[in-house]
């Protein structure tokens, strides 16, 4: 029995087609045995894994997304290559049931924030964001944030924080401090940023920024040392031993015969671990470094992209970014074609926002170190 299998246009932004007819132009008729599901679609409440059978029918699609994808790209920087990649997280739901459609990365840590922020009580607080971004992400919990308070913004991006500040300067419960167009980097003798950063934090926060930190026991240290006593440090980051974006970033360095780096990214993967979640055998490393109580919440996020060329371009959302090298693609391609049970590749077959949609397995953790006062 052949079945229609409801997925996304592969070469199509919308084209004046309804969802449903995009849908069914990546797989038309897949039977069941191919795609390895257990029931059919039309019944299914779980995300149904698309097997390596599945996308060697699928090798047209994948042929056009690579072809949409090195259209796009081309000529790009890195800059641009990352606006345009994580363009396809900030998609917006229409109806707002979710915070962004690309991720449900925010839908799952924005509430853990918000209580963690909450618990600080109503005091003004002194507030880093760190890797701010354009400050979208804050003003989803930026009510939680008591009167008077006031952060300080650091991200190499001159345009992100530039919109962060604009976002600040709406906020009535916030007042904008020092905003740094700069890397972050440990400061100890604090002469690299002007104004020097502070070293009295209540609240520290650090979103999905830890890919780009040069030296993790360094950054941290320094964090660490800039937190005031009862002051807490969020720390959200994607664990890059699994997810789909640590995957292709190693994947591409393999592909340049850069075994040793790709080794040396999985070793840094295992430290995040170690530092940031712990084990059933060890707490967070960073509690007794820091002193302080760590509380870590793992959560299974994903990416979702309505098409193919979407699901390639969000491999550059992280590490990636920092080559130019088009090449990139062509490997993050590589791994959704030849090989999608390593980034467990689905369609999204339960009702809501992000029915239809293609993901992929992204999982975050959320580690909050809380110094003793």
């Amino acid at each position: 029995m052949a079945v229609m299998l409801v997925s996304c246009s592969s070469w199509s932004r919308d084209g004046g087609r309804t969802g449903t007819e995009q849908a069914a132009r990546v797989i038309d008729f897949v039977t069941i045995t191919q795609l390895g599901c257990a029931t059919a679609v039309t019944g299914a409440i779980m995300p149904q894994p698309i097997t390596a059978d599945a996308c060697a029918a699928m090798r047209d699609q994948f042929r056009d997304a690579r072809l949409m994808i090195a259209n796009e790209f081309r000529g790009l920087d890195t800059h641009d290559q990352y606006y345009n990649a994580f363009a396809r997280a900030l998609k917006r739901d229409p109806l707002e049931r979710v915070a962004m459609l690309g991720t449900d990365q925010r839908d799952q840590f924005v509430p853990v924030l918000r209580d963690l922020i909450e618990e600080g009580g109503t005091a003004p607080s002194r507030i880093l964001d760190v890797g701010c971004g354009d400050g979208q992400t804050f003003a989803l919990i930026a009510d939680t944030v008591p009167a008077g308070s006031t952060i300080d913004l650091i991200d190499p991006n001159e345009d992100y924080v530039r919109a962060y500040a604009d976002r600040v300067a709406a906020m009535p419960n916030l007042t904008l401090g020092n905003a740094h167009a700069l890397p972050f980097i440990p400061d100890a003798e604090d002469s690299f940023y002007s104004p020097a950063l502070e070293r009295g934090y209540d609240l520290i926060l650090a979103i999905h920024a830890l890919y780009f930190f040069a030296d993790l026991d360094a950054c941290l240290a320094d964090l660490g040392a800039r937190l005031a006593p009862g002051g807490t440090a969020i720390i959200v980051f994607a664990d890059e031993s699994v997810s789909y974006t640590g995957l292709g970033y190693r994947a591409f360095l393999r592909s340049g015969g850069q075994e040793d780096l790709a080794q040396a990214h999985a070793d840094l993967c295992a430290q995040r671990i170690a530092l940031l979640r712990g084990s059933a055998e060890a707490p967070p490393a960073i509690a007794a470094r820091w002193q302080g109580d760590a509380r870590v919440h793992p959560q299974p996020t994903r990416l979702y992209g309505h098409s193919l060329p979407d699901l390639i371009a969000l491999g550059n959302i992280a590490g990636l970014s920092l080559f130019e090298s088009a090449a990139k693609f062509e490997v993050i391609a590589d791994l959704l074609e030849h090989a999608p049970e390593q980034a467990d590749l689905r369609i999204e077959t339960e009702g809501g926002p992000r029915q239809g949609m293609l993901s992929v397995t992204q999982p975050q953790i959320v580690c909050a170190i809380t110094k003793p006062g």
